[in-house]
């Protein structure tokens, strides 16, 4: 018992001593845009009619409520993209924290 809690304490220590990495947050849109367009989204979504079908097109979904709503949407989605992705084939794209930013703040 007497060692978990040390272990724990140390744990603590160590974790909060670490600094927080800073959050940078897209500012320019089009970043995201050739995030989209690099890592093939545009196969199966469309941004105002132009590119896939497969998925909805993105620019006429009706997304209110903050970037961290958008997020999440897009997170449960992934499920259901997944396999899409396992029927037909297709490689999943991996994204940096980076690109994923990127990407919604370009839907969004």
């Amino acid at each position: 018992m007497r060692s978990s809690v040390y272990l724990t304490i140390t744990i603590l220590i160590f974790a909060t001593s670490i600094p927080a990495q800073e959050l940078k947050l897209p500012t320019n849109p089009l970043d995201g845009r050739i995030v989209f367009e690099e890592k093939g989204c545009i196969v199966c979504h469309s941004l105002s009619g132009y590119g896939g079908t497969l998925g909805p097109d993105l620019t006429r979904q009706k997304y209110y409520g903050s970037f961290l709503e958008m997020a999440s949407i897009i997170w449960n989605h992934v499920p259901e993209m997944n396999r899409k992705f396992r029927e037909l084939k297709f490689e999943r794209p991996r994204f940096s924290e980076k690109e994923m930013l990127d990407r919604i703040y370009f839907i969004f």
